[in-house]
């Protein structure tokens, strides 16, 4: 589990360093950087589907799938509505004097993008499979300066979402001799267009076009997995 011990330090070092960075910030500087941060996210989501060669008919069903259940569990389990109660809990609790609304927001944000996407459970699977922590290492890397733009833009409750980071992936890490084996190529591809899809509707909510309740989408992630691995007996049976 050290890999996911040090990713959740490297998102506090940077969010600590944001919030220092966001004491100068005005608020019209910190409108474009959440707007800034929303075409970023737009960008790594359309990349994240790009990394994967042309899609062919049967992978739009394994994604179709995927975001079809994966939300329609997400909205059954009430993902984003718990999120925004443990970030109003969080606030309360620490008493700090961050709008609420403002913390929810960087509380919920961050969980979302720091946990959407296959490097959170490859990663944490090479950590439980073979102690190798160098995928988590690399996510640490780019959790750590993104939360440096996040803790400056929406403050506190950034820090906060390593408390999701680290209950993500840590039973991820103590499972993954049960999971390895179905996390393919192809799987892990699959993985890749889904985790963009989820990410393209965080940025079109951090660029204010739409309010998705992206967190609720996050379990099409794993339905990934078992639709992908289904559909590969089915083609090899043919």
């Amino acid at each position: 589990m050290l890999g996911t011990i040090i990713n959740c330090v490297a998102i506090i070092i940077g969010s600590l360093l944001g919030l220092v960075i966001g004491r100068y910030y005005t608020e019209e500087m910190k409108e474009i950087t959440i707007r800034g941060l929303g075409l970023i996210t737009v960008m790594i989501s359309i990349q994240m589907a790009l990394l994967t060669a042309s899609l062919e008919a049967h992978d739009f069903i394994v994604i179709i799938f995927s975001v079809v259940l994966g939300g329609v569990t997400g909205v059954a389990l009430k993902i984003e509505d718990r999120l925004e109660s443990l970030g109003q809990w969080l606030q309360e609790k620490t008493q700090t004097s961050t709008d609420k609304a403002k913390f929810i927001e960087g509380f919920v944000t961050a969980s979302i993008i720091f946990e959407t996407g296959p490097l959170a459970i490859l990663g944490a699977i090479n950590d439980g499979l073979r102690g190798d922590i160098g995928l988590l290492l690399i996510k640490s890397s780019l959790d750590g300066f993104v939360s440096i733009a996040f803790g400056a833009s929406l403050g506190i409750g950034v820090i906060f979402s390593t408390i999701v980071v680290f209950f993500y992936q840590a039973p991820i890490t103590l499972a993954a001799q049960f999971i390895e084996p179905f996390i393919s190529e192809y799987v892990e591809n699959m993985m890749n267009v889904v985790g963009g899809i989820i990410i393209f509707g965080l940025g079109l909510k951090l660029l204010d076009i739409k309010d998705i309740k992206v967190a609720n989408l996050i379990p099409a992630i794993f339905w990934v997995i078992p639709l992908a691995t289904l559909l590969n007996i089915i083609l090899s049976a043919l």
